[in-house]
C-alpha cells in the first residue's frame, strides 16, 4: 500500500471506471501555457519544447485531470472564461552559471496562485535532462490540484456530485494526501457524504473503512477504537454488497492488514489485482503487500510490472519508495538509499524520508540520519511528531537495535513540531 493510500482498481469494465487512473469526477481541468523561455542561448534551444513535449506525454498518460496544451500564451481571464480551473505558467531564465526554472500553479476560480516550485540546471544540459524535470514537476502538482477540488467541494457544497463522483475525488484525496492530517480529515469528510448520498454503494463505504483505517493506523484518528471498528464494519458490509468489485477489495485488503495481518490481507488484493492487470498502481500496491508478507522475488516482479505498465507516471515517487524498501529487504541499504532518495526528489513523501533514516542507521551513517529527520520534521510539522514518526519505524518491522536508534534520534527534535 502506499502510505498515503492504496492504488483504486478498475475491476468491471461495464462500470463507470474507478482506476486511479481516471479523471477526477469534478472534472478538473489544467491549462498548461508554454515554457516562457528567456535564456536567449542557441545551446539551449531545444529544451523548452522538450520539457513541453514531456509533461504532455506524462500528464496526458495519467488522466488524473483533463490537461489542454496550448500552442500560445493565453490570458488567464480568458482560460478562465473558457471553463478552465487551473493553469500552469513555467518560466526559465538565466542565474549565474545556471538556469532558474519556476512553476507556478494558478486557481483560475480564485484568481490565486496556490503552488509553485523552483528548479536549477546547467546552460546547454543535455535535452533528456527535460524527462526527470517534467516527471517532478508533474508529480508535484498532483496533490495541490486535487486538494483544491476538495476544498472547493468541502467550502461551496456537494449538492451538485453524486455519491460515485463523491467517492472518487474522496478517493483520490486520500492516494495523494501526503499523510498529512487535514487531508486525512477532508478525504473522510467526503466520504462521509458520499455514504449517506448514496445507501448501499459499496464503493463508498470501502473508501471511508481504508480513509479512517489508516487514520487509525498512522496516528490521525482521536478515537482510535470507535474508528476501528467503524472501519471493519464498512470493509466488511462493502464486501458483502459487491463482493467482486475491485476497489472495495483492495480497501477491504488494507484494513486486514492494518488491523489483523498482511498475510490475511494479501487475498484481497490479489483478486484486485486478477481483475485489473493494466493498472500499474494497483500493480505496484499488490508488489508492496507481498514484501510485507515475505514474498520478496514476487513482490520486485510486481513493482516491476508498474515501471513497464507506465514508465513516466506521477505515483513513481512511491513505486521508488517500493524499490527502496525492496533494497532494505534483501539486506542492502546502499541501493534502497538510492531508491529513497529517488521518492524524496520526485516528491517529499514521508515513507521515504523515514526509509532513508533507516538506511542510513543501518549504515552507521547517524548524522546523515539526523538530518534526515530534522528536514522531515520541519517540512511536514505540525503533522509529523516523534510518536507518528516512530509510528513509521514500527510499521517498517525493524530490528529492535535499529528502533532503538530511531528513537534515540527523537531527542533532536524541533521543539516546533512536537504536538
Amino acid at each position: 500500500m502506499t502510505a498515503a493510500g492504496p492504488g483504486a482498481p478498475n475491476l468491471i469494465p461495464a462500470r463507470e471506471p474507478f482506476a486511479a487512473s481516471t479523471p477526477m469526477a469534478s472534472e478538473a481541468t489544467l491549462a498548461i501555457l508554454p515554457v516562457i523561455d528567456k535564456v536567449n542561448d542557441d545551446r539551449d534551444d531545444d529544451w523548452a519544447n522538450e520539457l513541453n513535449d514531456d509533461l504532455r506525454t506524462i500528464l496526458v498518460r495519467s488522466s488524473l485531470f483533463e490537461v489542454r496544451f496550448l500552442n500560445d500564451a493565453v490570458p488567464l481571464d480568458t482560460l478562465r472564461s473558457q471553463g478552465m480551473k487551473y493553469a500552469l505558467e513555467i518560466r526559465t531564465r538565466p542565474r549565474g552559471a545556471d538556469i532558474r526554472i519556476t512553476a507556478e500553479l494558478t486557481d483560475l476560480r480564485t484568481g490565486g496562485q496556490f503552488w509553485s516550485a523552483y528548479y536549477s540546471r546547467q546552460l546547454g544540459e543535455s535535452v533528456g535532462e527535460s524527462d526527470f524535470l517534467a516527471l517532478q514537476i508533474a508529480s508535484q502538482l498532483v496533490p495541490p490540484i486535487i486538494g483544491a477540488e476538495v476544498r472547493h467541494a468541502l467550502n461551496l457544497g456537494t449538492d451538485n456530485l453524486s455519491a460515485s463522483a463523491l467517492t472518487r475525488l474522496a478517493y483520490h484525496a486520500f492516494l495523494f494526501s501526503g499523510h498529512d492530517g487535514d487531508t486525512f480529515r477532508e478525504a473522510r469528510k467526503l466520504a462521509e457524504i458520499a455514504v449517506a448520498r448514496g445507501p448501499g454503494d459499496a464503493r463508498a463505504l470501502a473508501t471511508r473503512a481504508v480513509t479512517v483505517a489508516t487514520a487509525v493506523a498512522f496516528g490521525f484518528s482521536e478515537q482510535r477504537r470507535d474508528d476501528k471498528a467503524q472501519a471493519i464494519r464498512d470493509a466488511e458490509a462493502a464486501v458483502r454488497l459487491d463482493p467482486m468489485d475491485g476497489l472495495v477489495l483492495h480497501a477491504r485488503g488494507w484494513v486486514s492488514a492494518f488491523f489483523d495481518s498482511y498475510e490475511q490481507g494479501l487475498p484481497y488484493l490479489a483478486k484486485s489485482v486478477d481483475a485489473d492487470a493494466t493498472n500499474a498502481h494497483v500493480q505496484a500496491d499488490y508488489g508492496y503487500m507481498l514484501l510485507k508478507c515475505g514474498k520478496i522475488d514476487e513482490a520486485e516482479k510486481q513493482i516491476d510490472l508498474a515501471f513497464t505498465l507506465s514508465p513516466r507516471d506521477p505515483r513513481q515517487y512511491i513505486w521508488n519508495f517500493f524499490r527502496g524498501a525492496l533494497a532494505s529487504a534483501r539486506g542492502d541499504p546502499e541501493r534502497a538509499l538510492i531508491f529513497f532518495e529517488q521518492s524524496i526528489a520526485l516528491v517529499g513523501y514521508t515513507p521515504a524520508y523515514v526509509g532513508k533514516i533507516l538506511a542510513c542507521l543501518e549504515l552507521g551513517r547517524l548524522d546523515a540520519a539526523k538530518d534526515t529527520m530534522l528536514q522531515l520534521a520541519h517540512t511536514f510539522q505540525p503533522y509529523i511528531t516523534p510518536g507518528r514518526f516512530l509510528a513509521y519505524v514500527v510499521h517498517n518491522r525493524v530490528r529492535p537495535e535499529i528502533y532503538a536508534q530511531a528513537e534515540q534520534l527523537t531527542a533532536f527534535w524541533p521543539d516546533d513540531g512536537e504536538s
